[in-house]
């Protein structure tokens, strides 16, 4: 998707989320993602994807594939969206830009079924050394698209916020920090 559009949800209970996940039959991926953002613009990121195997993902030591990717996002100003330009790059690539960042985020992401239509579900549970400190879902729609008609059960059932497409404050730039994470969910639930 060359220009999309993305619908924030933040999720609450994101340890007892991420295990229902973990083994539900229904998911149609999962990938665990290293990213940084890069001081000058854009950002790189490594991406595995996990086979399911049995009742688990990590049951299985199989990888379905391993992504090293550069992307540049821009806000579109004439129209809702940004524009996002992704190109593969090589390991050894990544490795550097990952060693000379300082915003790097370590996150797993679940893929959910979809029967809306055009748009990708997804749960992304961003860690650190601690654990889990934040879910949250998104819906990617191309441009033209908008909000969904209706919201996936997970995320109905786990949902503590509807982001307003419009709030920086949930960029996944600025979730790299648990403390600021816990400061924004705490000005949310007021």
């Amino acid at each position: 998707m060359p220009i999309e559009r993305e619908f924030k949800y933040v999720l609450r209970d994101a340890d007892a989320l991420y295990e229902k996940l973990m083994r539900d039959q229904t998911l149609t991926g999962m990938a665990d993602i290293n990213q940084v953002y890069l001081s000058r613009g854009g950002r790189i990121r490594s991406r595995k994807w996990w086979l399911k195997d049995g009742e688990v993902f990590y049951a299985s030591t199989a990888i379905a594939k391993v992504e090293y990717i550069f992307t540049y996002k821009h806000d579109l100003q004439t129209m809702p969206g940004c524009l996002e330009i992704e190109t593969e790059i090589s390991e050894a690539d990544f490795m550097l830009g990952w060693s000379e960042a300082d915003h790097k985020i370590v996150k797993t992401r679940f893929l959910l079924p979809n029967d809306q239509g055009p748009g990708v579900w997804e749960i992304d549970f961003f860690k650190d050394e601690q654990g889990i400190y934040l879910a949250m879902a998104e819906f990617e729609v191309p441009a033209e698209a908008g909000p969904p008609d209706r919201l996936h059960p997970l995320v109905q059932e786990f949902l503590v916020f509807s982001v307003p497409e419009d709030d920086g404050r949930f960029k996944n730039r600025k979730l790299c920090e648990r403390k600021l994470v816990e400061t924004l969910l705490k000005e949310i639930a007021n």
